[in-house]
């Protein structure tokens, strides 16, 4: 049982997005701003995930702190996690693993059979390159939930956010 509650906000958050990836194949993006418990949300969001699927959530962050961060908060859900991260330690062994795009990049093709939805939080702070890097690993039938904050790009300024570009193309897709 989670040792957290989650706001309002954050619960129906969790809900659109587990109703998107029920119906959808295309990635489920979630616009939250700064403050909103982004690390919460993607605990919840595995938690329920993992349940419902009997497969493992992978959850990658751009920075191995986050990995830390959305690590610990899932930690609070009462379940066990993995961290595959070069800085931090790499484990696939249980159900629901945190990583950084880098490290984990090279393990994806392997990988991403065993995925059933990957959480790619943060994901303003990811290139377009890399965001459809992303995408192209997914296993078959796997989704995909995109957090992030268009106002919270760290970027150098030559390159295009991910997440900006993904907003762009599915930006006519209702939902």
């Amino acid at each position: 049982m989670p040792t957290y509650k989650l706001r309002p906000y954050q619960q129906e958050a969790v809900n659109v997005a587990i109703n998107w990836v029920r119906k959808h194949s295309e990635p489920c993006l979630l616009g939250l701003s700064t403050g909103a418990g982004k690390s919460l949300i993607c605990a919840e969001l595995a938690r329920t995930l993992v349940g419902l699927s009997k497969k493992k959530i992978l959850c990658l962050c751009p920075t191995a702190e986050l990995v830390e961060q959305n690590y610990e908060k899932y930690l609070l859900t009462g379940n066990e996690a993995s961290i595959y991260s070069a800085s931090i330690g790499k484990s696939l062994r249980h159900d629901v693993v945190f990583a950084t795009g880098g490290t984990f990049k090279s393990k994806a093709l392997e990988q991403g059979e065993n995925f059933s939805c990957v959480i790619l939080d943060e994901a303003q702070n990811t290139t377009t390159h890399q965001i459809k890097m992303f995408l192209t690993r997914l296993g078959v039938n796997a989704k995909m939930i995109i957090t992030g904050d268009v106002t919270q790009i760290d970027l150098p300024r030559t390159a295009t956010s991910g997440l900006v570009q993904a907003l762009r193309i599915l930006r006519d897709i209702p939902g």
